[in-house]
């Protein structure tokens, strides 16, 4: 069964069995609390499982605010080896330098996390989808 929530914040995402993968693909403004409200769902999510590879697509975001402390918060809970216990591959691609340089800090925060970030841009979309061995896109509707 596949899962796709849409929560108040601009932060939707589907959980594709098929694919493996969870997709999220945020539009227009983005807060960077939805990043920590996007994870809190994603323990409740029934068809969430650990080790499941994550293709995050910012590519269509226009504006980005809020404050980088959710992001230590959010860095924490996947460094935590009692809280994340299986290792999985995301990517994140972006299409803008601000976005890049706050991802590039937050993959700094994970460094220690089983669940291994890597930064892409938008023109590398290809390898973006090679690193979580993804061979389309899902839809998210």
């Amino acid at each position: 069964m596949n899962s796709t929530i849409s929560i108040t914040t601009m932060l939707s995402y589907k959980i594709d069995d098929s694919l493996e993968i969870i997709y999220v693909k945020p539009k227009g403004d983005f807060r960077l609390d939805d990043i920590l409200s996007h994870i809190n769902q994603l323990a409740v999510d029934p068809e969430f499982k650990l080790g499941v590879n994550a293709f995050y697509d910012f590519t269509e975001v226009e504006h980005v605010e809020g404050n980088l402390e959710c992001l230590l918060k959010v860095a924490n809970r996947m460094e935590d080896h009692e809280v994340i216990t299986l290792g999985s591959n995301v990517s994140i691609v972006v299409a803008n330098k601000n976005l890049y340089r706050i991802f590039e800090g937050y993959c700094l925060m994970v460094s220690n996390s089983l669940v291994k970030y890597r930064i892409f841009w938008q023109e590398e979309m290809a390898e973006a989808m090679q690193w979580v061995n993804l061979k389309e896109l899902p839809n998210l509707k």
